[in-house]
């Protein structure tokens, strides 16, 4: 095959299987990396608003609210504290403030926006209490339900949350302060939302990109995968196809060479013996004749039993009931009684024959050497384009078969699982339902051509 052939082969059988596994995985990985990229997102949008805000409040504090709180908003001066409420209430009217409070370090509230709270003392927040006298700024979404938020029912409509934005500074006359704001959270939320979608496309976006830059090599490692195997499969039929005539070749042999004198020798024997029967003295010698025979006799039903596993005459032929008939003959001699049932709606291809003929043959003999069992059952159906094949045994504790370790001493069974699997199909063995074990193989059949 030319390079330019094997380039322009297509995906197909395995390697479009494995490309398939490929996307979907690649797809479900990207999902997940994706759905945490995109909560890693949200988390930090939040944070960045918040911290927004938080900078937000700390520059009106500084630069509005604290130069105006003196001796006089402190002391409760009507003057004092009008001229600092109007400031205050200008800045309520924006929108973006809902409310403020100014509080001593010990936790009475100097003013507020909600002047039933003036002249109260609460505990403050640990978190600022540990401050409280120093420069800090501090901000958190709040569902304020603290006692100091009692008269404070503004919610956010949306979230039920309002963003309290604590600041420690020193007013006019160099003495400490802090000073609440309370912002609203469907501001908050807008900007998290902005961030969300400026951070979101970026994280997509990138994935994306890498699935697409992944998908050519995907599809060419396929398409060599795919290459790979049919190679493989080619060799591996020529193999078979080799093996095959060397089993007839050593079928042939046996048949015309060594069985045939075998034959001969058989028939002369008893002839010879029948010569010296009447001669006296020779007793031993006719002995040692019938014994002689009867070896001939069993080697000769050896070598027809082995020729037949070999290379059975009637699969050659294509009667794959008969050659399955003549397997299950062969182990009734050992005392297992076995029962045939093939059923196919139309002939078979060569190979999808002998694959059936070889999964039956080593399940016979697995049962025969290892089962410990008096029946056995052989089912074939050939329907459509598929060929189910099932041996199943009596034993009396079902295989435990690790056909994948190599010190099991299954070689047989592996062997033939890669032989079925080559050829797109499956081979299990475990236990039956009705007790016992089943050996059980399942392939597609091979067009003809």
């Amino acid at each position: 095959m030319s390079r330019r052939e094997r380039r322009q082969a297509p995906v197909g059988g395995l390697g479009r299987r494995a490309l398939v596994e490929f996307v979907f995985c690649a797809l479900l990985s990207a999902a997940a990396v994706s759905v945490a990229t995109l909560l890693v997102a949200q988390t930090m949008s939040e944070r960045i608003a918040i911290r927004d805000a938080q900078a937000r409040g700390e520059a009106f504090t500084n630069g509005v609210a604290a130069p105006l709180v003196t001796m006089g908003v402190r002391d409760g001066d009507p003057e004092a504290i009008a001229d600092f409420d109007r400031v205050m209430q200008n800045r309520l009217t924006a929108g973006a403030i809902v409310h403020m409070k100014l509080w001593a370090t010990d936790g009475t509230v100097l003013w507020s926006d909600e002047t039933g709270l003036i002249g109260h003392t609460y505990e403050l927040e640990e978190s600022v209490r540990r401050q409280a006298g120093t420069s800090f700024a501090h901000a958190e979404l709040s569902s304020l339900d603290e006692p100091e938020n009692e008269l404070e029912n503004e919610l956010d409509p949306d979230t039920g949350q309002l963003l309290e934005v604590y600041v420690g500074t020193r007013d006019a006359d160099g003495r400490p302060m802090i000073f609440e704001t309370y912002w609203s959270a469907e501001r908050i939320h807008s900007d998290e939302r902005r961030m969300f979608w400026t951070l979101a496309p970026l994280s997509l976006g990138s994935m994306g990109l890498l699935l697409i830059l992944l998908l050519p090599l995907a599809f060419n490692l396929a398409r060599n995968t795919s290459q790979h195997v049919r190679e493989r499969n080619r060799v591996l039929k020529h193999a078979l196809v080799a093996v095959d005539l060397e089993r007839a070749r050593i079928a042939q042999l046996l048949h015309d060479g060594v069985i045939q004198d075998l034959a001969g020798v058989g028939y002369a024997l008893p002839s010879a013996a029948s010569r010296l029967e009447h001669e006296p003295g020779l007793a031993d010698a006719r002995e040692i004749i019938d014994h002689a025979t009867d070896l001939v006799r069993r080697d000769l039903v050896a070598l027809r039993t082995l020729l037949v596993d070999i290379y059975p005459p009637s699969l050659g032929r294509g009667e794959l009931a008969t050659a399955i008939e003549e397997l299950a003959a062969t182990a009734e001699r050992s005392g297992l009684e076995v029962t045939v049932a093939v059923h196919t709606d139309r002939p078979l291809d060569e190979t999808s024959n002998r694959l059936a003929y070889r999964i039956v043959r080593e399940g016979l003999l697995n049962i025969v050497k290892h089962a410990a069992a008096t029946r056995a059952s052989v089912d074939v159906w050939a329907s459509g384009t598929t060929v189910e094949v099932a041996v199943r045994d009596d034993g009396p504790v079902p295989a435990a078969v690790t056909v994948t370790d190599p010190r099991s001493g299954h070689l047989g069974l592996r062997l033939l699982i890669d032989a079925v699997a080559d050829h797109g199909g499956e081979l299990t063995i475990g236990p039956a339902v009705d007790g016992g074990t089943l050996l059980r193989g399942s392939f597609p059949v091979q067009e003809q051509r």
